[in-house]
């Protein structure tokens, strides 16, 4: 090549580079919206868009928007810590502090995030967002981390014509309580001002247990009722414990799962309201919508049922869907993500800065579709995820390790199991015994994580201020928590 060509070539390079440092220059200046939906205990490969077997053309049409992360994952497998990380960036074992005491129930682990810990939400509400939040999980409000969110209008406080409203738009009916609940959400979704920016948080308790969806859902499950030793509506009244579910027959097991995918279904069809509303607004092309799970739900692999037992992919791989302005449409990420690095994510993509703890780092260099910095990320990063409830930390406790395809469960002090996914993706082959290497390699990391995790937590003085007790409930909110199956 020519010297000419060269320079030439050096001043094309600059000159792409000029223009996309003026882009990412002038959107800093453009405030964006943001809403986020986070679907109770769903799991990824029911998801049409995620090659599943399930009707879900609006939650596929979100990913035809946007990227799809084939690989992405909660920190923890049940709500509480998971919810923890998803939005401080920090492993939820920062956070504990004391036990929950419910009535006559055995004492629960107890998460709580200081009030001068700047979460994204708050930090945007100090800028002038309108931060709302419909979340319906108790526990949301005893670990404080909906810092800077307002609730917001329920069914019961809409007047007739803005349910009429909601319903000319979207098409929903109160067929149910979860649709119900959807009133007060779509009502200030159609209510914002073009002239503020704002964070809409939706969090949609299905499909979690019981599986109850709407009748007309339940009507197209394809299962001889009468072959059921319980009158149907039985399966749908409760969380049924692991232990019970084990004792159900397969037939029973399998009305159980056609409820929880009609529940999946009922879910899509609530995230086509949403979108309806924000096309309705001209609001989709300037807002990034993120669609995503807390944690997943087991179905007999591995002999369990529900959530929260371990660290199994049933469990802690997730739906990640986020599209907005800049973000490619349609495309299919296979870099492993956790939502530990969500908001992180989240605050570059807004184009805000301010100094939190995160421990998560931004991926968002996976969604400009800039290739070059997409690949700078990939480089640097480590393709793993560690996984933690934090029940003790500074201890050996359960515990796990996702690195380059190999996920390493530590179950409790020389007791460890090790999966290759890639050859494995049920985790039914367990080859710790004959992997000694590997596994040594993958504790020493696990090792490390811990004690910097232990360090970390004992010495900031925010961890300082942890409140002990019990937390106190009302009746209302007990009932509630039995219904999810959180308490007896």
């Amino acid at each position: 090549m020519t010297t000419k060509k060269i320079l030439y070539s050096l001043a094309l390079l600059l000159l792409v580079l000029f223009t996309y440092y003026l882009y990412r220059h002038y959107s800093a200046f453009k405030r964006y919206n943001v809403v986020m939906v986070v679907s109770d205990a769903l799991r990824v490969d029911v998801l049409g868009c995620y090659g599943g077997h399930l009707k879900t053309p609006n939650i596929d049409w979100l990913a035809t928007q946007g990227i799809l992360f084939e690989k992405a994952y909660s920190i923890a497998p049940w709500t509480t810590p998971s919810s923890v990380a998803m939005f401080t960036g920090e492993y939820p074992g920062m956070y504990r502090s004391g036990m929950i005491t419910l009535k006559n129930n055995p004492p629960r682990p107890r998460y709580y995030v200081p009030d001068n810990d700047l979460l994204l939400p708050n930090y945007l509400k100090g800028i002038g967002y309108d931060v709302v939040k419909d979340v319906i999980n108790p526990f949301a409000y005893t670990y404080n981390i909906m810092q800077g969110f307002r609730k917001v209008n329920f069914h019961g406080d809409l007047t007739r014509q803005e349910k009429k409203y909601v319903e000319d738009i979207t098409g929903i009916t109160p067929k149910s309580y979860f649709y119900t609940h959807m009133y007060g959400f779509l009502n200030d979704l159609l209510s914002t001002s073009r002239s503020q920016p704002f964070f809409f948080l939706k969090w949609i308790t299905d499909p979690h247990a019981p599986y109850d969806p709407p009748e007309e859902f339940k009507q197209k499950i394809e299962i001889d009722l009468s072959g059921l030793p319980q009158n149907a509506d039985f399966y749908s009244t409760k969380s049924f414990k692991d232990s019970l579910i084990k004792e159900f027959s397969s037939y029973e097991k399998e009305y159980l799962k056609k409820l929880y995918e009609k529940e999946v279904e009922s879910v899509d069809e609530m995230i086509g309201f949403i979108i309806r509303v924000l096309q309705q607004k001209n609001l989709f092309n300037n807002t990034f919508v993120i669609f995503t799970s807390d944690h997943g739900e087991a179905f007999g692999e591995h002999g369990r049922w529900g959530h929260g037992q371990d660290y199994y992919e049933t469990l802690l791989h997730i739906p990640l869907i986020i599209c907005g302005p800049g973000i490619p449409k349609g495309k299919k990420e296979e870099t492993v993500v956790s939502h530990l690095g969500l908001m992180a994510t989240l605050k570059d993509l807004l184009h805000v800065e301010y100094q939190d703890n995160s421990q998560g780092k931004s991926y968002s260099f996976l969604l400009t579709g800039n290739p070059i910095e997409a690949v700078f990320y990939k480089i640097i990063h480590d393709n793993s995820v560690f996984f933690e409830v934090g029940d003790k930390l500074n201890s050996i406790f359960k515990d796990a390790l996702l690195e380059n395809n190999y996920k390493f469960i530590a179950k409790k002090e020389n007791d460890y199991s090790l999966y290759n996914l890639a050859d494995d993706a049920g985790e039914r082959n367990d080859i710790s015994e004959k992997n000694s290497e590997q596994v040594n390699k993958m504790l020493k990391k696990v090792t490390k994580i811990r004690e910097e995790n232990g360090k970390r937590k004992y010495g900031l003085k925010k961890l300082a201020q942890e409140k002990k007790g019990d937390f106190k409930v009302t009746e209302e909110t007990l009932e509630h928590l039995k219904t999810l199956g959180y308490i007896e």
